[in-house]
């Protein structure tokens, strides 16, 4: 794709993401219930760590 746009490669700075639920920015863990089943007190900061 960066060849057909004719554009160079770069390094990835920084990503953005989104939940639909509230977020303990200093423990990095989606806090309490959800609207998506099983993701109370998911660690998201370690998972996005992992990819």
């Amino acid at each position: 794709m960066l060849d057909h746009a004719d554009l160079a490669a770069r390094p990835v700075v920084g990503i953005g993401f989104g939940l639909p639920a509230p977020v303990d920015h200093e423990a990095g863990r989606v806090l309490g219930r959800s609207i998506m089943s099983g993701w109370g007190d998911y660690d998201i900061r370690g998972r996005l760590r992992r990819s």
